[in-house]
């Protein structure tokens, strides 16, 4: 069996308590529609949250203070949401 895996680093150096505000930015760029960038299902009537309880595939973390994603097989199709966009801003 083959997997296929997509790691990409970005040049900017964050703080290590900054990755999980890295993870949210890069969330609300790609829409929480896709749900492999965060594991989370669509909240129930009563708003709380409800979890996807599976191996993360596309994956958060940082390498000499420089924040990276891994994607992870199927994940791999997944980066274009992030990657095709015109705008890579994070806010």
């Amino acid at each position: 069996m083959k997997l296929k895996i997509l790691k990409v680093s970005f040049d900017t150096e964050i703080e290590p308590t900054e990755l999980s505000a890295f993870r949210g930015a890069i969330v609300k760029k790609v829409g929480r529609e896709f749900d492999l960038f965060h594991n989370h299902l669509p909240s129930t009537e009563d708003d709380k949250p409800r979890y996807n309880y599976r191996y993360p595939l596309i994956q958060y973390k940082l390498e000499y203070r420089k924040p990276t994603i891994l994607f992870i097989d199927e994940a791999v199709d997944h980066a274009k949401h992030f990657f095709g966009q015109s705008n890579w801003d994070l806010m």
